[in-house]
């Protein structure tokens, strides 16, 4: 049993981007000299939603301090993003693994958790909470 605040953890998510037309227009929208320059045609990218997701991200603590981690997570492009000339495919994948390292006190959490549980319900019973 490791000490590190989380043992193995798995997690799901499923969510939605929305940007501005700042944003948009910055990574997929055309002007005039890129168009010159790319044989692209003109394009303005607006406000939306640009993309619904889903993921999965995993970990695993194998010391106190050393942890594993990895995700998948797939995406659908919409709206503008997906319809710029810029697009090959709507169709997104990412795939990461990586270690991390924590830095900071060598602290027991699930020994600290235990302690802090402890020292609330003595409060609660000498104050006379139930």
């Amino acid at each position: 049993m490791h000490g590190f605040p989380f043992e193995s953890l798995v997690f799901a998510a499923l969510g939605a981007t929305w940007a501005s037309d700042d944003y948009m227009e910055s990574f997929f929208g055309i002007d005039a000299k890129q168009s010159v320059d790319s044989g692209h045609k003109k394009y303005k990218a607006e406000a939306g939603i640009k993309d619904v997701n889903v993921s999965l991200t995993a970990g695993y603590p194998m010391t106190n301090r050393w942890r594993l981690g990895g995700k998948i997570e797939y995406k659908r492009l919409l709206g503008d993003e997906a319809d710029s000339p810029i697009i090959d495919d709507k169709n997104q994948f990412l795939v990461g693994f990586g270690i991390s390292y924590h830095f900071g006190s060598k602290i027991r959490w699930r020994n600290f958790n235990k302690k802090l549980w402890s020292h609330n319900t003595y409060q609660r019973r000498h104050n006379g909470i139930r």
